[in-house]
């Protein structure tokens, strides 16, 4: 087993105790090569992650689409800082596309190939307001795809499918047994079926929050439990050119009600969206006229709270002192939630 790249857990660990082989520690980069299989001995199975660099130092990428090219988002204003911002999403797609195909030629020419199982998927969207850290399908709807022994090839589904059965789906295809602690299933086998996606957001790096969404084929609805908190808390990219010029498009009333509802320092406890007529998500449907949308939201509404109470969700609690304390012993004066005040001396 073997991990290349970044390592990024929300816990505490001992890389060691994770992998039998792990690369000297990159910080945030991802990986360079991505080939540590080849440290394996000779017939022996390998498992490995391999942690592409994303949008991080890739600066000198080729930037083949140009910002005048991009198409802009209706909840983003059409300026300059986020064309650039966008373009240069696209290009590092087009970067990471050129990696993965190194790593796949390698595979090829080491002989694993066709004895590989490959998943391909990101962690989040592009670093921009709705995307990363939030739960709008910017931030959750994420590239996967899947190739190998007994996987038909050039096939799209349009399965409903979840992070956590990544974990499931890689002990099946080494058959073991799934944990009945595990809440995911084996993407792979013929009975595969989600209903809905649950997705949480909680408290990132120093920012607190706690956010819930269950996704249907069709609708999404989402819970807001901190509505005291504005979207957009400090955060530590506070600092960049798209945030900084939104809250002061926000500050002169330059931005339109889809575009300022965003930068606003109040949101709604509960929002509701139908994927299929607005996949942008930018008209709240929660207070709809509509019998057939008051069903769904109220039904979407019981997945939710059945969720949260069949797994114990423990987004419901505070966090406790001593992880607080570790928060600001990190990031120091950035940590300005009120939380915070309890463990400060």
């Amino acid at each position: 087993t073997f991990n290349d790249g970044k390592f990024h857990y929300n816990f505490v660990y001992d890389e060691d105790d994770l992998y039998d082989h792990v690369h000297p520690p990159m910080g945030f980069h991802g990986a360079r090569k991505g080939t540590a299989w080849s440290e394996c001995p000779e017939g022996q199975p390998f498992f490995g992650q391999i942690q592409l660099r994303g949008g991080k130092n890739l600066r000198n990428s080729p930037a083949i689409i140009k910002p005048e090219e991009v198409k802009v988002h209706p909840y983003y204003p059409d300026h300059q800082v986020f064309r650039q911002m966008i373009a240069d999403h696209y290009n590092t797609i087009l970067e990471l596309d050129r990696i993965t195909g190194e790593i796949v030629r390698a595979l090829k020419r080491d002989g694993h190939y066709e004895n590989t199982v490959i998943f391909f998927f990101s962690d989040h969207g592009c670093a921009l307001p709705r995307h990363k850290q939030f739960i709008y399908d910017e931030g959750i709807r994420v590239p996967f795809i899947a190739s190998g022994p007994g996987i038909e090839s050039g096939k799209v589904r349009s399965d409903l499918v979840s992070g956590i059965d990544l974990a499931p789906t890689s002990l099946a295809l080494a058959g073991i047994r799934t944990p009945d602690s595990m809440q995911g299933q084996n993407m792979l086998s013929a009975d595969y079926h989600r209903d809905y996606v649950i997705s949480a957001r909680d408290r990132c790096d120093f920012t607190i929050d706690r956010i819930r969404a269950v996704t249907t084929q069709r609708f999404k609805y989402m819970r807001n439990f901190m509505t005291d908190k504005p979207y957009l808390q400090p955060n530590y990219r506070s600092e960049s050119a798209a945030m900084k010029l939104l809250a002061r498009m926000h500050k002169e009333g330059t931005l339109n009600e889809v575009q300022d509802r965003f930068a606003s320092e109040v949101r709604p406890a509960e929002e509701f969206y139908d994927l299929v007529n607005d996949p942008h998500e930018t008209e709240n449907l929660i207070h709809s006229a509509d019998r057939n949308i008051s069903l769904e939201i109220a039904r979407h509404r019981d997945i939710l709270y059945r969720w949260i109470l069949e797994t114990d969700d423990k987004g419901r609690f505070p966090e406790t002192n001593n992880a607080l304390r570790a928060v600001v012993d990190r990031w120091g004066e950035k940590a300005v939630n009120r939380e915070y005040e309890r463990v400060r001396n």
